[in-house]
This record gives C-alpha cells, structure tokens and sequence, in this order.
C-alpha cells in the first residue's frame, strides 16, 4: 500500500468519523431525553458543548500539529476521542455525558487540521483537487449512514450502539496512527501567541455558556450577567491584542475584499441556519411520535440533494455565479424553514417532504460557491491559513446561533407553559423556526445587496 493511499485511507475515516457522529446523532437526542430524564437544556448542551469545544480548539490544534508534528496531534486526537465516546457509551448521568462529548469535540478539534496540513505537505498542488474531492466523497457517505442507520440502531439496538461504534472506530484510527501514520516532519519555527489562544478560548466559552444558561439561571441574575459580560470583555481583548500581535492567532488582512468578507458571513449564517435539523429531528419524534428509524429514514430526503447537488453547485460556479448561487441556497433554507413550520402543527408529511428537500438543497448552493469565492479573492499563498480561518467561521456559526436559537425555544416554552398554553413545546418550535427565517430574509437582503455583478465575482 502506497504513501498516498494510506493517507487519503486516514483522512476518510477521520472525517467519515465526524460526519457519523452529526449525522447519527440527530435520531438519538430524543431517546437519550427520554430515557436519562433530561431536560431540553441539557440536550440543547449535548450538541453545543461538542460545537463549543470544537471550535475553541481548532485553531489552536493546527498550530500545535505544526509546531510539534502531525502524527503527535492526530494519535492525540484519536485518542482523545477515543475516551470521549467510552464515556458517551457508558454515560447514566448528564456530567457523563457532557463530559464524553467535549472530549468528542476536542478531538474532533485535532483531527480536523491535520486533515488540511496532511493533503498540503503529501499530495501536489496538481492532484490536490481530485484528492480532496475523493475523501470528501468518500467522508459525505456517512451523513445519510448515519441517519438512516443510526435510526434503526437506536429504534431496535440502543442509543448506546451508536458511540460503541464511534469506540471501536476510533480505536482502529489509533492503530492507524501508532503503525501506518506517514514520517512528517515539524516545523520548529511556528510560533504563536498563547495569550491570543487563550482570550478567543475563554471568552466564547463563557458568553455561549451565559446565553444557554439564562433561562435556567434567570436572565437578569448575576451569574448571566457577569459570564455574559466577561464574555464580550474578553473577546474584545483578543481582538485588541490580535490586531497588535507581530504573530497574530487571525490574520485578518488576508481578508480585505468584499467577497472574501462576504464568504464568510455567509459559512457563518448557513452553518448555524442548518443546525434547526436538530430541532426537526426531535420535533418529529416527540410531536409526530415518529419512531428513531422512521425519523432517520425522512433525513435521506435532506442529506442524499446535499451530496448530489455538490458537484452541480461547482459545475454552475463559472456559468452563473456564486452570487446567483448563494441566492438561491439562502432561498432554499427560507422556504424550508416556512414549510416545516406549516407542516408541524398540521402534522403534515408531505409538506415535511419538501421542507426537507428545500433544506438539502440549500447547502451545497451555499458552501460550494462561497467557499470557492473565498479563496479566488484571497492570497494563494495562504490557502492553509484561510481554509482555518474557513472552518472556523463555519464552527462559530453552528455554535452561536445554535446556541441564540435553543435560548429561543426553551424561553418561549417555558413562557407558554407558565401562561398555561397547551402544546407549549409546538410554540417554542415555531417561534424558532420564524426566528431563523427572519435571519435569512435580512441576510439575503444584505448579501444582494453586498456582492456585485456575476463578472466580478467569477
């Protein structure tokens, strides 16, 4: 077996890995509620502490594989996530759990730079395309897997089996990296501020915390108010000292131009805009009383458009524009939005249907063209740099307004019961859903109007 092989091998399960634990865990929020007696705090806190720890690592887990190496930080990786989901598995309180998936994420964190860093230093600029896009091939198979399967596992096995799987799964990538990890070398000189790291870390770490915690603690109570405001403190700290650091954590000028801004706004938007499926998949299961299986098996109608919309999405780059594009991927997800919030209180399948084909479709019109756009308005010399810069636009947008929208859902619940509305969990559903929506009204209005013509955008 050939260098190359065993690495597009390595990156393909690793990012298989990380598809499968999304996917799959979409069809077991509602189980792990019902079964452990959580809260919907506490489950809203399962997806975001995974998001939150992800994406406050990311960065700092591609400069440390720089500076230490890429085998050290993948086998740490590896076995970080390793631990988590042992802890997952075996969870019967909700520390347990929470715990197990913040090792899940800080894993996951490792793993994912070392992915960019392994395709820049062993595969040509020339054939890199074709490898990229053949792990993403390979890794995409696993979002449909993992719901459709995943449904059945948990409706026939248990919630359980779906992290046994993850153990053994990163288990076997731990060999991978002990006996089968490719000789790369470290690059010594790397350097970066700790300080930077570290006030990025803390501070999104506590204004996330204070923004999901404000129903349970009380929105006016000290402890809101004071994680909250040292969160905003510290982060505006870090953009003072990042803009001064001779080594900045984020190199903000390799972003000048409008398009490259407007890329990523719109990974951001579209990132945290998709994460309502978590909200549908407990929706249906709990208010449709559909089954885990049957529920896993309605996602293939959002994730298989997704992956076969991909290469549409590049194909139509050059003809019409990402402009057109986005356009129409932020139209999908509006209507998607509406549609599912019609078909919820009517209890209607086919409606639900549609919403979920508008929703697969938004992505790949989304991702495709502003990720493309990003980088032909961007150096080529730091294409590494800004593909983190990238991902972690991404994982802000998944965290932040995941979090904005469970603090929605659960307020308004808790407003509904107290006026003693019935179906006070239907309420706060769609409350989020007209939330979202408006979210994505402003920011096509704002993206249109943003971007110029389809010729200057090419």
């Amino acid at each position: 077996m050939n260098k190359k092989t065993i690495i597009l091998a390595l990156i393909s399960l690793s990012l298989a890995l990380y598809y499968f634990n999304s996917s799959s865990l979409i069809v077991s929020l509602s189980t792990i509620q019902t079964e452990l007696k959580f809260s919907a705090n506490s489950i809203h806190w399962i997806i975001n502490i995974f998001n939150l720890t992800l994406m406050s690592l990311v960065l700092i887990g591609g400069k440390l594989a720089d500076y230490v190496g890429i085998r050290i930080i993948y086998f740490l990786g590896c076995v970080t996530y390793f631990v988590g989901s042992v802890l997952c598995a075996t969870a019967s309180r909700e520390a347990t759990l929470l715990i197990g998936r913040v090792f899940q994420g800080g894993g996951i964190a490792f793993l994912l730079p070392t992915i960019a860093l392994l395709t820049t230093r062993s595969v040509q600029p020339e054939e890199r395309g074709k490898f990229i896009g053949t792990y993403q091939g390979i890794a995409s198979l696993f979002l449909p897997i993992g719901t459709f399967f995943g449904g059945f596992i948990v409706s026939y096995v248990s919630w359980r089996a779906i992290f046994i799987i993850q153990i053994g799964w990163s288990g076997l990538l731990v060999l991978f990296a002990l006996f089968f990890f490719p000789k790369l070398e470290s690059r010594k000189g790397v350097k970066f501020s700790i300080l930077c790291s570290l006030l990025f870390s803390i501070g999104i770490i506590s204004f996330i915390t204070g923004l999901m915690q404000g129903n349970s603690w009380g929105w006016g109570s000290p402890e809101v108010l004071i994680t909250i405001g040292c969160g905003i403190l510290l982060l505006i700290g870090f953009f003072v000292w990042n803009s001064r650091s001779k080594i900045p954590f984020i190199n903000f000028s390799l972003f000048r131009h409008h398009l490259a801004i407007g890329a990523l706004l719109t990974v951001f938007i579209i990132s945290g805009a998709r994460m309502v499926i978590y909200f549908w998949a407990i929706m249906l299961q709990q208010g449709f009383s559909y089954s885990a299986a049957y529920v896993g098996t309605l996602l293939l109608f959002a994730t298989v458009p997704a992956i076969v919309l991909s290469p549409v999405a590049g194909r139509l780059f050059n003809r019409i524009g990402p402009r057109s594009l986005i356009g129409l991927g932020l139209g999908c997800a509006l209507i998607s939005n509406i549609l599912i919030s019609i078909a919820a209180p009517l209890k209607s399948p086919t409606l639900l249907i549609l919403a979920l084909l508008f929703f697969g479709c938004s992505l790949p019109f989304c991702y495709t063209p502003s990720s493309t756009m990003l980088f032909n308005h961007t150096d080529e010399k730091f294409r590494g740099k800004i593909a983190s810069v990238y991902q972690l636009a991404s994982q802000m947008g998944i965290t932040v307004i995941f979090a904005f929208l469970a603090t929605v859902l659960t307020t308004v619940k808790a407003v509904a019961t107290d006026a003693g509305y019935q179906h006070a969990g239907m309420i706060g559903f769609e409350w989020t859903m007209f939330l979202n929506s408006g979210f994505l009204i402003v920011y096509l209005i704002v993206f249109l109007n943003f971007t110029s013509k389809k010729k200057e955008l090419v």
